[in-house]
Protein backbone atom coordinates (compact mmCIF):
# COMPACT_ATOMS: atom_id res chain seq x y z
CA UNK A 1 0.00 0.00 0.00
CA UNK A 2 1.33 3.40 -1.01
CA UNK A 3 1.44 6.42 1.25
CA UNK A 4 -1.28 8.15 -0.83
CA UNK A 5 -4.05 5.61 -0.09
CA UNK A 6 -4.55 6.61 3.60
CA UNK A 7 -5.15 10.19 2.55
CA UNK A 8 -7.71 9.08 -0.05
CA UNK A 9 -9.59 7.06 2.56
CA UNK A 10 -9.65 10.05 4.87
CA UNK A 11 -11.08 12.29 2.14
CA UNK A 12 -13.86 9.80 1.33
CA UNK A 13 -14.86 9.53 5.00
CA UNK A 14 -15.00 13.32 5.30
CA UNK A 15 -17.23 13.57 2.23
CA UNK A 16 -19.64 10.98 3.66
CA UNK A 17 -19.75 12.84 6.96
CA UNK A 18 -20.67 16.16 5.34
CA UNK A 19 -23.34 14.47 3.22
CA UNK A 20 -24.96 12.90 6.27
CA UNK A 21 -25.01 16.21 8.12
CA UNK A 22 -26.79 17.85 5.17
CA UNK A 23 -29.49 15.14 5.06
CA UNK A 24 -30.02 15.44 8.80
CA UNK A 25 -30.51 19.20 8.52
CA UNK A 26 -33.05 18.71 5.72
CA UNK A 27 -34.94 16.16 7.84
CA UNK A 28 -35.12 18.56 10.80
CA UNK A 29 -36.51 21.31 8.58
CA UNK A 30 -39.19 19.00 7.16
CA UNK A 31 -40.30 17.81 10.62
CA UNK A 32 -40.50 21.39 11.89
CA UNK A 33 -42.66 22.43 8.93
CA UNK A 34 -45.04 19.53 9.47
CA UNK A 35 -45.45 20.43 13.14
CA UNK A 36 -46.26 24.03 12.23
CA UNK A 37 -48.84 22.97 9.61
CA UNK A 38 -50.60 20.32 11.71
CA UNK A 39 -50.08 21.80 15.20
CA UNK A 40 -53.78 21.90 16.26
CA UNK A 41 -54.49 18.33 15.25
CA UNK A 42 -51.32 17.14 16.97
CA UNK A 43 -52.37 18.70 20.28
CA UNK A 44 -55.79 17.09 19.99
CA UNK A 45 -54.26 13.71 19.36
CA UNK A 46 -51.98 14.17 22.37
CA UNK A 47 -54.98 15.02 24.57
CA UNK A 48 -56.95 12.07 23.22
CA UNK A 49 -54.06 9.76 23.99
CA UNK A 50 -53.51 11.06 27.52
CA UNK A 51 -57.16 11.15 28.65
CA UNK A 52 -57.77 7.36 28.76
CA UNK A 53 -54.71 6.88 30.97
CA UNK A 54 -56.03 9.20 33.72
CA UNK A 55 -57.48 7.89 36.96
CA UNK A 56 -60.94 8.70 38.29
CA UNK A 57 -61.26 12.43 39.03
CA UNK A 58 -62.80 13.81 42.23
CA UNK A 59 -66.36 15.12 42.09
CA UNK A 60 -65.30 18.74 42.57
CA UNK A 61 -63.06 18.73 39.48
CA UNK A 62 -65.78 16.97 37.41
CA UNK A 63 -68.45 19.51 38.38
CA UNK A 64 -66.15 22.39 37.60
CA UNK A 65 -65.41 20.99 34.17
CA UNK A 66 -69.13 20.42 33.44
CA UNK A 67 -70.00 23.99 34.37
CA UNK A 68 -67.28 25.29 32.04
CA UNK A 69 -68.23 23.16 29.01
CA UNK A 70 -72.01 22.98 29.65
CA UNK A 71 -72.04 19.19 29.31
CA UNK A 72 -74.48 16.92 31.11
CA UNK A 73 -73.63 13.77 33.05
CA UNK A 74 -75.25 11.58 30.39
CA UNK A 75 -73.54 13.17 27.37
CA UNK A 76 -71.09 10.96 25.54
CA UNK A 77 -67.84 12.27 24.17
CA UNK A 78 -67.79 15.23 26.57
CA UNK A 79 -64.38 14.17 27.77
CA UNK A 80 -65.33 14.16 31.46
CA UNK A 81 -66.76 11.18 33.34
CA UNK A 82 -68.91 11.08 36.42
CA UNK A 83 -67.75 10.15 39.88
CA UNK A 84 -66.32 6.66 39.90
CA UNK A 85 -66.42 6.33 36.07
CA UNK A 86 -63.45 6.03 33.77
CA UNK A 87 -63.00 8.80 31.23
CA UNK A 88 -64.26 7.72 27.82
CA UNK A 89 -62.30 7.90 24.63
CA UNK A 90 -62.45 11.24 22.79
CA UNK A 91 -63.26 10.63 19.13
CA UNK A 92 -63.13 14.23 17.97
CA UNK A 93 -60.01 16.37 18.26
CA UNK A 94 -60.06 19.13 20.85
CA UNK A 95 -58.94 22.68 20.44
CA UNK A 96 -55.91 24.06 22.18
CA UNK A 97 -57.99 25.84 24.85
CA UNK A 98 -60.03 22.72 25.57
CA UNK A 99 -56.97 20.51 25.77
CA UNK A 100 -55.24 22.99 28.09
CA UNK A 101 -58.27 23.16 30.39
CA UNK A 102 -58.56 19.38 30.43
CA UNK A 103 -54.90 18.95 31.33
CA UNK A 104 -55.24 21.61 34.04
CA UNK A 105 -58.20 19.74 35.53
CA UNK A 106 -56.22 16.50 35.54
CA UNK A 107 -53.34 18.21 37.36
CA UNK A 108 -55.76 19.59 39.97
CA UNK A 109 -57.31 16.15 40.41
CA UNK A 110 -53.91 14.52 40.81
CA UNK A 111 -52.89 17.06 43.46
CA UNK A 112 -56.17 16.51 45.30
CA UNK A 113 -55.68 12.74 45.26
CA UNK A 114 -52.13 13.17 46.57
CA UNK A 115 -53.45 15.36 49.40
CA UNK A 116 -56.05 12.73 50.33
CA UNK A 117 -53.38 10.03 50.36
CA UNK A 118 -51.12 12.10 52.62
CA UNK A 119 -53.95 12.88 55.04
CA UNK A 120 -54.94 9.22 55.15
CA UNK A 121 -51.36 8.21 55.92
CA UNK A 122 -51.17 10.81 58.70
CA UNK A 123 -54.43 9.58 60.24
CA UNK A 124 -53.29 5.98 60.24
CA UNK A 125 -50.04 6.90 61.98
CA UNK A 126 -47.86 5.76 59.07
CA UNK A 127 -45.27 7.92 57.42
CA UNK A 128 -44.52 7.73 53.68
CA UNK A 129 -41.25 6.00 52.96
CA UNK A 130 -39.18 6.95 49.94
CA UNK A 131 -37.94 3.88 48.06
CA UNK A 132 -34.91 4.25 45.86
CA UNK A 133 -35.76 2.36 42.67
CA UNK A 134 -32.32 2.83 41.23
CA UNK A 135 -30.54 1.25 44.21
CA UNK A 136 -28.10 -1.42 43.23
CA UNK A 137 -28.96 -4.94 44.23
CA UNK A 138 -26.35 -6.70 46.33
CA UNK A 139 -24.19 -9.05 44.41
CA UNK A 140 -24.13 -12.77 45.13
CA UNK A 141 -21.66 -13.60 47.87
CA UNK A 142 -21.25 -9.94 48.91
CA UNK A 143 -21.78 -9.04 52.54
CA UNK A 144 -24.69 -6.64 53.23
CA UNK A 145 -23.82 -3.19 54.45
CA UNK A 146 -23.94 -3.01 58.21
CA UNK A 147 -25.63 0.03 59.77
CA UNK A 148 -23.43 2.58 61.42
CA UNK A 149 -22.87 2.46 65.16
CA UNK A 150 -24.64 5.80 65.59
CA UNK A 151 -27.75 4.46 63.76
CA UNK A 152 -27.81 1.34 65.92
CA UNK A 153 -27.52 3.42 69.06
CA UNK A 154 -30.39 5.61 67.86
CA UNK A 155 -32.65 2.61 67.18
CA UNK A 156 -31.93 0.56 70.29
CA UNK A 157 -33.89 1.65 73.38
CA UNK A 158 -31.86 2.95 76.26
CA UNK A 159 -31.56 0.57 79.19
CA UNK A 160 -32.82 1.87 82.52
CA UNK A 161 -29.99 3.00 84.75
CA UNK A 162 -29.49 0.94 87.89
CA UNK A 163 -27.32 3.52 89.66
CA UNK A 164 -28.80 5.92 92.12
CA UNK A 165 -29.44 9.38 90.66
CA UNK A 166 -29.70 11.15 93.95
CA UNK A 167 -26.74 13.38 94.73
CA UNK A 168 -27.60 13.76 98.40
CA UNK A 169 -24.83 11.94 100.34
CA UNK A 170 -26.84 11.89 103.58
CA UNK A 171 -28.79 8.66 104.14
CA UNK A 172 -32.54 8.68 104.61
CA UNK A 173 -33.98 8.90 108.07
CA UNK A 174 -35.46 5.41 107.95
CA UNK A 175 -32.36 3.82 106.42
CA UNK A 176 -29.34 3.15 108.61
CA UNK A 177 -25.88 3.24 106.96
CA UNK A 178 -24.64 -0.23 106.16
CA UNK A 179 -21.22 -1.23 107.41
CA UNK A 180 -18.94 -3.45 105.42
CA UNK A 181 -17.48 -6.60 106.99
CA UNK A 182 -14.04 -4.98 107.05
CA UNK A 183 -15.23 -1.99 109.09
CA UNK A 184 -16.98 -4.09 111.74
CA UNK A 185 -14.46 -6.50 113.32
CA UNK A 186 -15.91 -9.38 115.31
CA UNK A 187 -16.24 -8.83 119.04
CA UNK A 188 -14.54 -11.48 121.13
CA UNK A 189 -16.00 -12.43 124.47
CA UNK A 190 -13.44 -12.59 127.30
CA UNK A 191 -12.49 -16.12 128.13
CA UNK A 192 -13.50 -17.50 124.74
CA UNK A 193 -11.09 -18.38 121.95
CA UNK A 194 -11.83 -17.09 118.43
CA UNK A 195 -13.70 -19.44 116.15
CA UNK A 196 -11.55 -21.73 114.05
CA UNK A 197 -11.82 -21.20 110.28
CA UNK A 198 -13.19 -23.96 108.10
CA UNK A 199 -10.80 -26.14 106.14
CA UNK A 200 -7.02 -26.21 106.40
CA UNK A 201 -6.49 -22.43 106.32
CA UNK A 202 -4.30 -21.32 109.21
CA UNK A 203 -4.76 -17.74 110.44
CA UNK A 204 -1.74 -15.48 110.11
CA UNK A 205 -1.68 -14.92 113.87
CA UNK A 206 -0.84 -18.58 114.40
CA UNK A 207 2.16 -18.35 112.08
CA UNK A 208 3.90 -15.66 114.11
CA UNK A 209 6.78 -16.76 116.38
CA UNK A 210 5.13 -15.17 119.43
CA UNK A 211 4.03 -18.56 120.76
CA UNK A 212 4.59 -20.21 124.07
CA UNK A 213 7.63 -22.43 124.38
CA UNK A 214 9.69 -23.91 127.16
CA UNK A 215 13.48 -24.00 127.42
CA UNK A 216 14.77 -27.40 128.50
CA UNK A 217 18.14 -29.08 128.97
CA UNK A 218 18.50 -32.66 127.76
CA UNK A 219 21.35 -35.14 127.80
CA UNK A 220 21.78 -38.08 125.47
CA UNK A 221 23.00 -38.90 121.98
CA UNK A 222 22.05 -37.54 118.56
CA UNK A 223 20.94 -40.51 116.42
CA UNK A 224 18.80 -41.25 113.37
CA UNK A 225 15.17 -41.56 114.31
CA UNK A 226 14.69 -44.89 112.50
CA UNK A 227 17.56 -46.47 114.48
CA UNK A 228 16.12 -45.25 117.77
CA UNK A 229 12.67 -46.60 116.94
CA UNK A 230 14.09 -49.98 115.99
CA UNK A 231 16.24 -50.16 119.12
CA UNK A 232 13.66 -48.95 121.60
CA UNK A 233 10.34 -50.18 120.19
CA UNK A 234 11.33 -52.70 117.51
CA UNK A 235 9.67 -50.56 114.82
CA UNK A 236 11.23 -51.05 111.40
CA UNK A 237 10.79 -48.21 108.92
CA UNK A 238 10.83 -48.47 105.13
CA UNK A 239 14.18 -48.47 103.37
CA UNK A 240 13.61 -45.13 101.64
CA UNK A 241 12.47 -43.55 104.95
CA UNK A 242 15.70 -44.28 106.80
CA UNK A 243 18.07 -41.48 107.80
CA UNK A 244 15.40 -38.92 107.02
CA UNK A 245 15.08 -37.41 110.51
CA UNK A 246 17.37 -36.87 113.50
CA UNK A 247 16.46 -37.27 117.15
CA UNK A 248 17.96 -36.98 120.62
CA UNK A 249 17.81 -40.29 122.50
CA UNK A 250 18.19 -39.81 126.23
CA UNK A 251 19.63 -42.27 128.72
CA UNK A 252 16.09 -42.86 130.04
CA UNK A 253 14.95 -44.03 126.61
CA UNK A 254 13.03 -40.91 125.56
CA UNK A 255 13.15 -39.88 121.92
CA UNK A 256 12.97 -36.18 120.97
CA UNK A 257 12.93 -35.38 117.25
CA UNK A 258 15.22 -32.50 116.26
CA UNK A 259 14.26 -29.58 114.02
CA UNK A 260 16.82 -29.24 111.23
CA UNK A 261 17.39 -25.50 111.27
CA UNK A 262 20.88 -23.97 111.19
CA UNK A 263 22.09 -25.80 114.29
CA UNK A 264 20.04 -28.96 113.79
CA UNK A 265 21.31 -29.38 110.21
CA UNK A 266 24.89 -29.56 111.57
CA UNK A 267 24.19 -33.08 112.89
CA UNK A 268 23.50 -34.27 109.35
CA UNK A 269 26.58 -32.58 107.81
CA UNK A 270 29.14 -33.61 110.47
CA UNK A 271 28.99 -37.24 111.69
CA UNK A 272 31.40 -36.35 114.53
CA UNK A 273 28.48 -34.77 116.37
CA UNK A 274 26.45 -37.97 116.35
CA UNK A 275 26.72 -41.02 118.61
CA UNK A 276 28.56 -39.12 121.36
CA UNK A 277 27.35 -37.94 124.79
CA UNK A 278 26.05 -34.39 124.46
CA UNK A 279 24.01 -31.88 126.35
CA UNK A 280 21.64 -29.57 124.46
CA UNK A 281 19.87 -26.41 125.48
CA UNK A 282 16.67 -26.54 123.43
CA UNK A 283 13.24 -25.03 123.00
CA UNK A 284 10.03 -27.00 122.79
CA UNK A 285 7.10 -25.10 121.41
CA UNK A 286 3.66 -25.72 122.78
CA UNK A 287 1.81 -28.34 120.76
CA UNK A 288 4.93 -29.71 119.03
CA UNK A 289 7.05 -32.75 120.04
CA UNK A 290 10.15 -31.48 118.21
CA UNK A 291 12.99 -29.66 119.93
CA UNK A 292 14.99 -26.70 118.56
CA UNK A 293 18.67 -26.83 119.55
CA UNK A 294 20.04 -23.53 120.89
CA UNK A 295 23.41 -24.60 122.29
CA UNK A 296 25.41 -27.82 122.08
CA UNK A 297 27.91 -29.15 124.64
CA UNK A 298 30.09 -32.24 124.53
CA UNK A 299 30.27 -34.19 127.82
CA UNK A 300 33.62 -35.40 129.04
CA UNK A 301 35.02 -36.60 132.32
CA UNK A 302 36.60 -33.23 133.07
CA UNK A 303 33.52 -31.14 132.23
CA UNK A 304 31.48 -29.70 129.43
CA UNK A 305 32.82 -28.37 126.15
CA UNK A 306 30.91 -26.01 123.88
CA UNK A 307 30.87 -27.17 120.26
CA UNK A 308 30.89 -24.77 117.29
CA UNK A 309 32.90 -24.07 114.12
CA UNK A 310 35.67 -21.51 113.77
CA UNK A 311 37.63 -19.81 110.99
CA UNK A 312 41.18 -19.01 112.10
CA UNK A 313 41.69 -16.49 109.27
CA UNK A 314 38.52 -14.45 109.68
CA UNK A 315 37.88 -15.21 113.39
CA UNK A 316 34.21 -15.89 112.73
CA UNK A 317 32.03 -18.27 114.72
CA UNK A 318 29.81 -20.59 112.66
CA UNK A 319 27.38 -23.40 113.44
CA UNK A 320 27.74 -25.71 110.43
CA UNK A 321 30.68 -27.59 109.04
CA UNK A 322 31.92 -26.37 105.67
CA UNK A 323 33.57 -23.29 104.17
CA UNK A 324 33.89 -19.87 105.74
CA UNK A 325 31.27 -17.36 104.70
CA UNK A 326 33.98 -14.69 104.38
CA UNK A 327 37.20 -16.17 102.95
CA UNK A 328 35.62 -19.36 101.57
CA UNK A 329 38.26 -21.38 103.43
CA UNK A 330 37.57 -24.52 105.45
CA UNK A 331 36.44 -24.02 109.00
CA UNK A 332 37.22 -26.36 111.89
CA UNK A 333 35.30 -27.92 114.76
CA UNK A 334 36.09 -25.99 117.94
CA UNK A 335 35.61 -27.35 121.47
CA UNK A 336 35.88 -24.93 124.37
CA UNK A 337 35.47 -25.94 127.97
CA UNK A 338 32.82 -23.95 129.84
CA UNK A 339 32.02 -23.39 133.50
CA UNK A 340 28.76 -23.97 135.29
CA UNK A 341 27.30 -20.77 133.82
CA UNK A 342 28.07 -21.93 130.26
CA UNK A 343 30.84 -19.40 129.63
CA UNK A 344 34.19 -20.52 128.16
CA UNK A 345 36.85 -20.94 130.85
CA UNK A 346 39.61 -19.48 128.65
CA UNK A 347 37.65 -16.28 128.11
CA UNK A 348 36.83 -16.01 131.80
CA UNK A 349 40.48 -16.54 132.83
CA UNK A 350 41.70 -14.04 130.22
CA UNK A 351 39.26 -11.40 131.41
CA UNK A 352 40.20 -12.05 135.08
CA UNK A 353 43.92 -11.69 134.29
CA UNK A 354 43.29 -8.21 132.91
Amino acid sequence: MSTIEPYRAHDSFTALWHRGVRWLAVLVVVVTALELLFGGRGAGEIASREVPAAETAPQDAVDEERERTGAKPGDEGAGVAGEGEVLGEITEPLSESESDSLLEGLVVAERASDGDAESASDDDGWQPVAIALDAEEPKAGAEPDMPAAADVAAVEPAEPSTTATSKDPTPQADEAPKESPEQSPPVETPGESPAEPDGSVVPAAKLTPAQKFSTITLRGRIVWLNDALLRRFAIATAADAREQMLALETDDGEIHPVVEDTRGHAFRLDPRLRERPVEVLARRHEGSPLIQVIRLYALREDGRYELDYWCDICAIQMFQYGVCDCCQGDNRLRERQVNADGKPIDAVSASSDK
